[in-house]
Protein backbone atom coordinates (compact mmCIF):
# COMPACT_ATOMS: atom_id res chain seq x y z
CA UNK A 1 0.00 0.00 0.00
CA UNK A 2 2.77 2.43 0.98
CA UNK A 3 4.65 1.55 -2.21
CA UNK A 4 1.51 2.37 -4.26
CA UNK A 5 1.03 5.71 -2.48
CA UNK A 6 4.70 6.67 -2.96
CA UNK A 7 4.63 5.55 -6.57
CA UNK A 8 1.46 7.56 -7.23
CA UNK A 9 2.87 10.62 -5.41
CA UNK A 10 6.12 10.39 -7.36
CA UNK A 11 4.19 10.07 -10.60
CA UNK A 12 2.04 13.10 -9.75
CA UNK A 13 5.12 15.09 -8.77
CA UNK A 14 6.74 14.29 -12.08
CA UNK A 15 3.56 15.12 -13.95
CA UNK A 16 3.24 18.43 -12.09
CA UNK A 17 6.88 19.26 -12.75
CA UNK A 18 6.50 18.49 -16.45
CA UNK A 19 3.25 20.45 -16.64
CA UNK A 20 4.76 23.66 -15.22
CA UNK A 21 5.89 25.86 -18.10
CA UNK A 22 9.22 27.65 -17.92
CA UNK A 23 9.32 31.45 -18.10
CA UNK A 24 10.25 31.23 -21.77
CA UNK A 25 7.39 28.81 -22.50
CA UNK A 26 4.87 31.03 -20.70
CA UNK A 27 6.00 34.09 -22.61
CA UNK A 28 6.12 32.31 -25.96
CA UNK A 29 2.47 31.39 -25.50
CA UNK A 30 1.77 35.12 -25.18
CA UNK A 31 3.51 35.89 -28.47
CA UNK A 32 7.01 36.86 -27.33
CA UNK A 33 10.03 35.00 -26.01
CA UNK A 34 10.59 37.03 -22.80
CA UNK A 35 9.08 40.30 -21.58
CA UNK A 36 12.45 42.07 -21.45
CA UNK A 37 14.02 40.81 -24.70
CA UNK A 38 14.48 43.44 -27.36
CA UNK A 39 15.71 46.96 -27.84
CA UNK A 40 14.52 49.79 -25.60
CA UNK A 41 14.94 53.57 -25.74
CA UNK A 42 15.52 54.78 -22.18
CA UNK A 43 15.44 58.38 -20.98
CA UNK A 44 16.00 60.14 -17.67
CA UNK A 45 16.85 63.56 -16.24
CA UNK A 46 20.12 64.35 -14.48
CA UNK A 47 21.58 67.57 -13.06
CA UNK A 48 23.30 67.86 -16.47
CA UNK A 49 20.02 67.62 -18.40
CA UNK A 50 18.11 64.95 -20.33
CA UNK A 51 19.95 61.72 -21.03
CA UNK A 52 19.05 58.86 -23.35
CA UNK A 53 20.50 55.45 -24.10
CA UNK A 54 19.50 52.40 -26.09
CA UNK A 55 19.28 49.16 -24.14
CA UNK A 56 19.37 45.75 -25.77
CA UNK A 57 18.39 42.67 -23.74
CA UNK A 58 18.86 39.04 -24.79
CA UNK A 59 18.82 35.58 -23.28
CA UNK A 60 22.05 33.59 -23.21
CA UNK A 61 20.62 30.19 -22.31
CA UNK A 62 18.75 30.95 -19.08
CA UNK A 63 20.76 34.10 -18.33
CA UNK A 64 19.39 37.56 -19.12
CA UNK A 65 22.10 39.85 -20.47
CA UNK A 66 22.17 43.30 -21.97
CA UNK A 67 24.10 46.21 -23.38
CA UNK A 68 23.63 49.98 -23.26
CA UNK A 69 24.54 52.28 -26.14
CA UNK A 70 25.55 55.59 -24.62
CA UNK A 71 27.23 58.73 -25.93
CA UNK A 72 30.51 57.18 -24.77
CA UNK A 73 30.03 53.86 -26.55
CA UNK A 74 28.49 50.49 -25.85
CA UNK A 75 28.88 48.84 -22.43
CA UNK A 76 27.67 45.56 -20.98
CA UNK A 77 24.99 45.87 -18.35
CA UNK A 78 25.84 44.50 -14.92
CA UNK A 79 23.71 42.77 -12.32
CA UNK A 80 20.84 42.18 -14.76
CA UNK A 81 17.90 40.56 -12.99
CA UNK A 82 14.22 40.06 -13.75
CA UNK A 83 11.64 38.62 -11.41
CA UNK A 84 7.87 38.98 -11.64
CA UNK A 85 7.59 42.18 -13.61
CA UNK A 86 10.54 43.88 -11.86
CA UNK A 87 13.80 44.53 -13.68
CA UNK A 88 17.11 45.69 -12.25
CA UNK A 89 20.47 46.42 -13.86
CA UNK A 90 23.41 48.82 -13.69
CA UNK A 91 25.21 50.75 -16.41
CA UNK A 92 28.96 51.20 -15.74
CA UNK A 93 30.89 54.29 -16.82
CA UNK A 94 34.60 55.22 -16.73
CA UNK A 95 37.28 53.47 -14.73
CA UNK A 96 40.82 52.33 -15.40
CA UNK A 97 41.39 49.34 -17.60
CA UNK A 98 37.70 48.96 -18.33
CA UNK A 99 36.82 47.98 -14.74
CA UNK A 100 34.14 50.63 -14.68
CA UNK A 101 33.11 50.01 -18.26
CA UNK A 102 33.34 52.62 -20.95
CA UNK A 103 36.47 54.54 -21.86
CA UNK A 104 38.98 56.66 -20.09
CA UNK A 105 40.83 56.50 -16.85
CA UNK A 106 39.94 57.61 -13.39
CA UNK A 107 37.30 56.52 -10.98
CA UNK A 108 34.47 54.46 -12.46
CA UNK A 109 30.86 54.60 -11.39
CA UNK A 110 27.59 52.93 -12.30
CA UNK A 111 24.01 54.09 -12.61
CA UNK A 112 21.68 51.60 -10.92
CA UNK A 113 18.24 51.12 -12.46
CA UNK A 114 15.22 49.40 -10.89
CA UNK A 115 11.79 49.36 -12.47
CA UNK A 116 8.76 47.51 -13.71
CA UNK A 117 7.69 46.32 -17.14
CA UNK A 118 4.20 46.69 -18.58
CA UNK A 119 4.09 45.41 -22.16
CA UNK A 120 6.30 47.66 -24.27
CA UNK A 121 6.84 50.21 -21.50
CA UNK A 122 9.22 50.29 -18.53
CA UNK A 123 9.49 52.82 -15.74
CA UNK A 124 11.36 53.09 -12.51
CA UNK A 125 13.98 54.88 -10.46
CA UNK A 126 17.67 55.21 -11.03
CA UNK A 127 20.24 55.80 -8.35
CA UNK A 128 23.08 58.13 -9.22
CA UNK A 129 26.39 57.58 -7.40
CA UNK A 130 27.14 61.19 -6.57
CA UNK A 131 25.03 62.82 -3.90
CA UNK A 132 22.92 59.68 -3.40
CA UNK A 133 20.33 61.10 -5.82
CA UNK A 134 17.46 59.21 -7.39
CA UNK A 135 15.62 60.10 -10.57
CA UNK A 136 12.70 58.61 -12.49
CA UNK A 137 13.32 56.89 -15.83
CA UNK A 138 11.14 55.53 -18.61
CA UNK A 139 11.81 53.23 -21.55
CA UNK A 140 9.87 52.18 -24.63
CA UNK A 141 10.50 49.01 -26.63
CA UNK A 142 11.51 49.92 -30.18
CA UNK A 143 12.34 46.44 -31.51
CA UNK A 144 11.98 42.81 -30.47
Amino acid sequence: MLRTVLSTAAGLGLALTLAQPTVAQEDESQGHSHPVIGQWELSFETPRGSQTMTLTFELDGETLKGTAETRRGTVELRDVRYEGNELGFSVPFGGRGGRGGGRGGGQGFALQFVGTIDGDMMEGKLRMPRGNNEAPWTATRVAT
